[in-house]
């Protein structure tokens, strides 16, 4: 089977980490893993960062804590002027993907699966396989379905 995918635009900044221990979510760039790490303020995080995800065309990082989606500019993680909750749900939320190709947000929260679009996700939408077990992680992938 061949697969073809567009070629990737050269960034002009460098490749992104983004780490995460327990309530801390830490960012460097992989060229200079020597140079001290850009971190999210202490006193927004109240739970364990349970997941990751990042827009990269749009230079967002979302995360899940506790029973929380957020979204906060991936570029200097240290100023939480433009962190904002997405989506307070009823039980923990468990993993988290972003498809930026076509602006969706998928999450697993309660062992079931949930989709809703980048802008509004007031009202997610459950997408859970009823052929299936329960749901740990869940991985967008827009060029292969």
């Amino acid at each position: 089977m061949n697969v073809t995918t567009p070629a990737l635009e050269p960034q002009a900044e460098g490749q992104w980490l983004f780490l995460s221990r327990m309530d801390s979510l830490r960012s460097t760039v992989v060229e200079d893993l020597v140079s001290a790490a850009d971190c999210l303020p202490a006193n927004f995080v109240q739970n364990n960062i349970t997941g990751i995800a990042v827009n990269y065309y749009f230079k967002q990082i979302y995360f899940t804590e506790g029973n929380r989606i957020w979204v906060k500019g991936a570029i200097k993680l240290s100023n939480a002027v433009d962190l904002e909750t997405v989506y307070v749900g009823s039980e923990p939320i468990t993993a988290i993907s972003v498809d930026w190709m076509y602006q969706k947000l998928y999450f697993v929260m309660d062992r079931k699966m949930f989709l809703c679009t980048l802008k509004n996700c007031s009202s997610p939408e459950e997408i859970t396989p009823y052929h299936r077990g329960s749901p740990k992680r869940i991985i967008a992938d827009p060029y292969n379905g």
